[in-house]
């Protein structure tokens, strides 16, 4: 079967806004998330159409130069984007789709790419030699009522939130005219700080505004205040019927209210209300079921195996690139670790 292979760079992308309209996807393959998290890799946005006469593949990813080489390799960018399908995709298609991305790109300066899959989306896939299991995500279903929910969280949450809901000196604003923005920033940051984050996580203020302006009516802030005081804040991003708990704060002084159980138990509210299929929480540090795991699962909340992808498309030249930075064959050979392996000195 003829296969079509095309790439999309950043000149272009505002050709296939319409056509990721029959696609099934989520805000990690819009133009926008792209155009915002392109220099977090520190590379340029490539991403690729793969085809057939009736299915289709799009892959949102960012290219990435090797130093001292002609070479470059591909990684998604920040978040779930892995692969978006065009909508009745044939299952055989979907399954053979990245052993067509290697062939694709093995014609190609291409030596490595690194997907990070959809958890709800991708959720099709079974580990191979080159699919790894990377635990789970939690999302909550929101096809239920919001009281039905409600009664499945954990004892302990139901608990928390009464006490919470009883406290008339606690308030949820759902801030649709992000007033309160630079003050989610600030104890955004401050967490970060507070949990000793990798340096990833302190995106500048620079990022955020970028964020606002790109993703807009895509985006959503609830924060919670004691008085007159914000204690806690999240960024919620929605695309078509997933919402995506985004990026989360609590000050210090508001932790023992634990404004992050308000500020979900309203999402799930709202979701449900707005027609909406899924929260998607994420999962916790690393994959690990943690108490963040555990915090999530208390909301009613569903597993979800994460997956990652990792394809050597040119192996003669990764081989070399490695054994240069005196990596030994074992180390080379075991893609599960740290891939690429090069990206490692």
């Amino acid at each position: 079967m003829n296969y079509k292979f095309s790439i999309v760079t950043e000149d272009d992308l505002s050709t296939i806004k319409s056509q990721l309209l029959n696609f099934d996807t989520d805000i990690y393959h819009s133009i926008e998330w792209l155009l915002l998290n392109k220099d977090l890799q520190e590379g340029e946005i490539y991403c690729i159409f793969l085809e057939d006469e009736k299915n289709c593949a799009f892959f949102p990813l960012i290219k990435r130069k090797i130093k001292n080489t002609s070479f470059f390799d591909l990684i998604t960018p920040y978040g779930y984007g892995g692969v978006a399908f065009k909508k009745n995709t044939d299952t055989t298609f979907r399954e053979n789709i990245f052993e067509l991305l290697r062939d694709c790109l093995s014609n190609t300066n291409c030596i490595s790419v690194f997907l990070r899959l959809h958890p709800l989306l991708n959720n099709h896939i079974k580990e191979s030699e080159f699919v790894f299991g990377n635990g789970v995500t939690l999302a909550t279903k929101l096809n239920s009522s919001y009281p039905d929910l409600y009664n499945k969280y954990s004892s302990g949450h139901k608990y928390d939130l009464r006490k919470s809901k009883k406290n008339e000196n606690i308030s949820i604003v759902d801030d649709a005219d992000f007033i309160f923005f630079d003050d989610f920033i600030e104890i955004y940051l401050e967490t970060m700080r507070y949990l000793q984050a990798s340096d990833f996580y302190y995106f500048d203020k620079e990022y955020f505004y970028k964020m606002k302006e790109l993703l807009a009516e895509e985006l959503k802030l609830v924060i919670v205040k004691l008085n007159e005081q914000v204690i806690g804040a999240s960024l919620f991003m929605l695309h078509n019927n997933i919402i995506q708990y985004h990026l989360s704060g609590t000050t210090v002084e508001g932790r023992k209210y634990q404004p992050s159980k308000l500020i979900l138990d309203y999402m799930i509210d709202w979701g449900v209300s707005q027609g909406y299929s899924f929260l998607h929480l994420g999962g916790g540090v690393g994959g690990q079921q943690d108490a963040l795991y555990k915090f999530k699962k208390g909301f009613a909340a569903d597993d979800y195996s994460f997956y990652t992808v990792r394809l050597i498309t040119n192996k003669t030249a990764y081989k070399q690139l490695c054994l240069d930075l005196k990596f030994i064959e074992s180390e080379i050979d075991n893609i599960s670790n740290f891939f690429p392996l090069y990206r490692k000195a």
